[in-house]
C-alpha cells in the first residue's frame, strides 16, 4: 500500500513539474515568436506608403515619365516597367474571380497566409526533393513585390509572412487586390493589369471579356513561358486550366468554358499584335526627335537624373501640337523620299559618301510666345537617323536665309529704307588684316541700280555685302545677338551671305520677331512637370519678351519678304499652294547648293526647312534651292496646319510707317510717267521697263 501511495506520489510531481515545463516551454515559444515577430518587423517598411489616402500611396511603385502635348495626348514615354495605376473600382469582377480561381481561390478566408497550402506544398517538395510547389497567397506575391526580393531563402520567407500579416491587419482584401493588379508583372513590359490589358488586346481592363481575363490570370506564374506572343500553345492550355478552375469555384458553367475557348483564339489571331506590341513598347508615340530633346532639358534644366526620369512617375507637360507634327512628319518625309529618287550625286563624290541620304527637318515655333508647335530633327527616325538637325550644334550655314537679319539691322537703326538704292554690280571689298574678298550673284547675273527691296527679294549678294560693309560686321553681330542668335560667328563680312554656321533652331526663332512687331520671345519646349503626386517641380512661363526691333523695321521687313512668295519672288511656289494666304519668308541657298533652306511665317506660325546631306560637302545639285526644295515642303506643311484656321486679317500699321510708291528704277518717289509706262505695258501685254512698289518708310 505504501508503495502504490509512494508510487502516485512521484507520478503527482511528474505530472506537476511536466506541466510547469510544458507551460515555461509554451511561454519561452509564444516569447521567442513575439520577439522574432518584432525583430522582423523593425525592418518591415512604412506602410503607409500603400495608403491610397496617403501622399506616397504611389512611391513604391515604378512608374513611367510621360510627356503630353498641349492636348494631353500623350506623345511620350520613359520607362523600365511600364506600369499604368488603376483603381480596383475600375478592376472587372470576371477578371477578379480569374485570379482568385487560380492564384488563391481562399483570399477572403485567409490571413495573409494558407496553412493548408503550406504544409501541402511542403511535404510535395519533400518528396520531389526540389521547391517545385508554390503556396504563396495574393498576400505574400504583393508583399514579395513590393518590398522584398524573390531570393528563395528563409529569412526571406519569414519576412514575407510577417509583411503578408501586417498588410491584412493594415488593409481590406479589395485594397490589397488594387495593390496586387497594380504591381503584377504579366510579360512583355507590361506591369499590372492595366498595361497588359493594352499591350496584348489593345484594351481597358474594365473592357475586357471573360478569354481575355482567363489569359492574364494564366500568366503570373511564368509571363514568357506563357506568353501568347512566344508560347501560344502553353498560353491556351494555362489558359484553359484557368477557365477550368473557375468551373470549378462556380464561377461559370462548363458550357461558358467551351465557348470562350472557341471564340478568343480565334478573335484573337485577328489582332494586329505587331501594331499592339509596337505602340505600346515605343519610347515615342509622336516626335522622336522632340522628345529625345525633352529628355535633354529635364536633365539639363529640371534637374532630373536618367533614374528619376525613367522610374519617376513625371507627368511631364510640352508646347508641342501633335496634330502640326503628323502633318509635319508625313509631308517632310514623303517629300524626302521623292528627293532621294531625283536628286543625283555628283560623280566625283567620295566612296565613302555614296550611301549617304538626303535628309530634312522642320521647326515651327508660336512667335507669340515662342512656343515650339512642330519638331521633325530628321525625316525620320531609325537606327541609322537620330541626329536632331534641328538642336545640332554647330548647325549648318544659313545662305541668304541670314539676310533678313542682316536687313532689318540697316533697317532698325534707320541707315538704310526700303527705296535705298544700291548698285549690283562685281564688287571687291578689302578691310584691315583681311584678305580682298569679291561676292557674286547666283548665275553671276547682276542688276545695276536696285532698291534694297529689291534686293532682299531677289536675294542679290552683291548688295548684301555692301549694306554689311555699310553697318559694320561688329555691329550687327551686336544686333542679331538680340534675336537669340547665340552661335560664335566671326565679324566678317561674309557673314552677309549666310556663311557661318547657326543652329536651326536659332535662326527660325530671330524669324518669330518679324512675325511679332518686332518683340523676341525665346523659345519654349518645356511648360511644366509634375510629380506622380501632381505636385509642380519644374513650371517655365514664357520667356520675358524683348523689344530686339521696332514695330515699324518688323512691319517694313514682313512687306518686303511678302514679295519672296509671290509670282516673281525665290519662293513663288509658296503662293501657288496657298493662293489665298499672305506669306512672308526668305529662301537659302549655300555655295554650291549644299543646303536648301526656307523659313516663312504667317499669324502665329514660323515654320523654317532645311534639306541637304548630313556630310556638307555633298552638294544637292545644280539649281536645287531653297526655293525648289524647302518650299514646296513649307507650303505643303502650312497647308495642313492652316486648313481650319481664318484666312488672314490685315496686319496692324504701326503708327510711323507710311505708304508712297517707289520707282524700282531710280528709288525715289514715283511720278506720272512711271505710271504711264505700267499702264502702257497692262493694255499691250508687254513686261513693263520700270515698276512701281508701294514701300513702307518710318
Amino acid at each position: 500500500m505504501a508503495a502504490r501511495r509512494k508510487n502516485q506520489e512521484q507520478v503527482d510531481k511528474l505530472i506537476f513539474y511536466g506541466t510547469w515545463i510544458l507551460i515555461l516551454i509554451t511561454i519561452a515559444i509564444i516569447g521567442f515568436a513575439y520577439g522574432a515577430f518584432e525583430e522582423l518587423s523593425k525592418d518591415m517598411p512604412n506602410l503607409d506608403e500603400l495608403d491610397r489616402a496617403s501622399k506616397t500611396y504611389t512611391d513604391r511603385y515604378i512608374l513611367p515619365s510621360r510627356v503630353y502635348d498641349v492636348n494631353n495626348e500623350v506623345i511620350a514615354e520613359f520607362w523600365e516597367e511600364k506600369r499604368i495605376l488603376i483603381n480596383i473600382e475600375d478592376v472587372p469582377d470576371t477578371l477578379i474571380k480569374a485570379f482568385l480561381a487560380i492564384e488563391d481561390r481562399d483570399f477572403y478566408n485567409h490571413y495573409g497566409l494558407n496553412f493548408k497550402r503550406i504544409i501541402k506544398a511542403g511535404i510535395v517538395n519533400i518528396v520531389k526533393r526540389e521547391a517545385s510547389q508554390g503556396a504563396s497567397t495574393i498576400t505574400q506575391q504583393l508583399a514579395r513585390s513590393l518590398y522584398l526580393t524573390r531570393k528563395k531563402k528563409i529569412i526571406r520567407k519569414l519576412k514575407e509572412w510577417v509583411l503578408s500579416i501586417q498588410l491584412e491587419r493594415r488593409f481590406t482584401k479589395n485594397e490589397i487586390l488594387e495593390g496586387y493588379f497594380n504591381k503584377i508583372f504579366l510579360g512583355n513590359g507590361a506591369y499590372g493589369v492595366e498595361a497588359a490589358a493594352r499591350v496584348y488586346f489593345g484594351k481597358h481592363t474594365n473592357e475586357l471579356n471573360l478569354g481575355e481575363c482567363a489569359l492574364l490570370a494564366a500568366l503570373p506564374k511564368a509571363p514568357s513561358y506563357y506568353s501568347p506572343y512566344k508560347n501560344p500553345d502553353r498560353a491556351k492550355a494555362r489558359q484553359e486550366l484557368v477557365l477550368s478552375a473557375m468551373v470549378e469555384e462556380g464561377f461559370i458553367t462548363e458550357e461558358e468554358k467551351q465557348k470562350t475557348m472557341v471564340e478568343f483564339w480565334a478573335n484573337f489571331r485577328e489582332l494586329d499584335h505587331t501594331q499592339l506590341n509596337l505602340s505600346f513598347r515605343s519610347k515615342f508615340k509622336v516626335a522622336p526627335h522632340f522628345g529625345e530633346y525633352i529628355y535633354k532639358l529635364l536633365v539639363r534644366d529640371v534637374g532630373l537624373t536618367k533614374q528619376q526620369i525613367y522610374q519617376g512617375g513625371y507627368q511631364i507637360y510640352t508646347t508641342l501640337n501633335a496634330n502640326y507634327q503628323r502633318a509635319a512628319e508625313k509631308v517632310l518625309g514623303e517629300k524626302v523620299n521623292e528627293y532621294r529618287k531625283t536628286l543625283k550625286k555628283p560623280r566625283n563624290t567620295p566612296a565613302e559618301y555614296k550611301d549617304e541620304l538626303v535628309q530634312g527637318a522642320l521647326l515651327t515655333i508660336d512667335p507669340t510666345n515662342g512656343d515650339i508647335l512642330a519638331m521633325c530633327g530628321g525625316s525620320e527616325w531609325t537606327v541609322n537617323n537620330q541626329v536632331n538637325r534641328i538642336t545640332m550644334t554647330p548647325g549648318r550655314q544659313p545662305g541668304s536665309a541670314f539676310k533678313p537679319l542682316l536687313y532689318s539691322c540697316g533697317i532698325n537703326s534707320r541707315k538704310i529704307t526700303a527705296s535705298t538704292i544700291f548698285v549690283d554690280e562685281p564688287t571687291t571689298f578689302t578691310r584691315r588684316g583681311m584678305p580682298p574678298w569679291t561676292p557674286s550673284n547666283y548665275n553671276n547675273e547682276y542688276n545695276g541700280e536696285v532698291t534694297v527691296h529689291t534686293a532682299l527679294v531677289k536675294s542679290l549678294n552683291v548688295v548684301s555685302a555692301k549694306i554689311i560693309d555699310l553697318l559694320g560686321p561688329g555691329d550687327v553681330l551686336t544686333y542679331i545677338r538680340k534675336l537669340g542668335i547665340e552661335a560664335p560667328l566671326q565679324p566678317y563680312l561674309a557673314l552677309s551671305l549666310g556663311g557661318q554656321e547657326i543652329p536651326m533652331i536659332e535662326i527660325i526663332n530671330a524669324y518669330c520677331a518679324f512675325a511679332n512687331n518686332g518683340l523676341f520671345y525665346k523659345h519654349r519646349a518645356i511648360k511644366e512637370v509634375r510629380d506622380r503626386n501632381g505636385n509642380v517641380v519644374y513650371e517655365r512661363a514664357p520667356s520675358v519678351p524683348f523689344q530686339a526691333m521696332s514695330p515699324e523695321a518688323a512691319f517694313i521687313m514682313t512687306n518686303i519678304m511678302t514679295d519672296v512668295t509671290r509670282p516673281g519672288g525665290t519662293a513663288a511656289v509658296i503662293s501657288s499652294i496657298l493662293p489665298n494666304r499672305t506669306v512672308a519668308g526668305k529662301t537659302g541657298t549655300t555655295n554650291d547648293y549644299k543646303d536648301a533652306w526656307f523659313i516663312g511665317y504667317v499669324p502665329g506660325f514660323v515654320t523654317g526647312v532645311w534639306i541637304g546631306y548630313d556630310k556638307g560637302s555633298i552638294p544637292l545639285g545644280t539649281h536645287q534651292t531653297g526655293g525648289r526644295l524647302s518650299a514646296p515642303i513649307w507650303g505643303e506643311y502650312m497647308k495642313n496646319v492652316l486648313q481650319d484656321k481664318k484666312l488672314d486679317v490685315d496686319r496692324e500699321i504701326p503708327k510711323n510707317i507710311t505708304f508712297v510708291n517707289v520707282c524700282r528704277d531710280s528709288g525715289k518717289i514715283a511720278t506720272d510717267a512711271c505710271q504711264k509706262v505700267i499702264r502702257e505695258a497692262f493694255i499691250t501685254g508687254t513686261e513693263p521697263k520700270s515698276y512701281c512698289d508701294k514701300h513702307s518708310y518710318y
